[in-house]
């Protein structure tokens, strides 16, 4: 059998692991943050409401900072 070095496989099979980190991280991130806000000094009805856009974004720059379910990221 033969394996080729096939980039662009590699290259949708590599975005679509960081698609499932991010959901994953999505949703740790909406249990996390559940109960927070639920104090006199929180943003009310209007952060209830946008609260699952902020943790899609925490959660896209997650995945692309912290790789959860690949090997660490090396700087040269």
């Amino acid at each position: 059998m033969i394996v080729e070095k096939n980039t662009a496989f590699y290259a949708r099979l590599d975005r679509s692991a960081q698609k499932l980190d991010q959901l994953l991280l999505e949703n740790l991130l909406q249990c996390v943050r559940s109960d927070s806000g639920k104090s006199e000094f929180s943003g009310g009805i209007g952060e209830q409401q946008f609260q699952s856009y902020l943790n899609r974004e925490y959660a896209k720059m997650l995945a692309v900072r912290f790789n959860p379910g690949q090997e660490p990221a090396k700087n040269d």
